[in-house]
């Protein structure tokens, strides 16, 4: 869930990024449609390996607080 939500902060960036360059040079171009699949790959990562993994360890946690 918080990963769809990475995933749709990144794409909204990656859209404002790309609109905000009027008369975009090559090499800005291109520095930003690579830097939107390096993004999508670090989203994809830190849900993976990090926040589920926190996620997971949090629960019996909280299930602790309300019963």
């Amino acid at each position: 869930m918080v990963g769809i939500l990475l995933l749709q902060d990144f794409i909204a960036i990656f859209i404002l990024a790309f609109l905000d360059f009027g008369n975009i040079e090559q090499a800005n171009a291109l520095r930003v449609l690579l830097a939107f699949p390096v993004l999508l790959v670090i989203a994809y990562l830190s849900t993976k390996f990090i926040l589920i993994k926190l996620i997971v360890s949090l629960t019996p946690i909280r299930n602790t607080f309300f019963f």
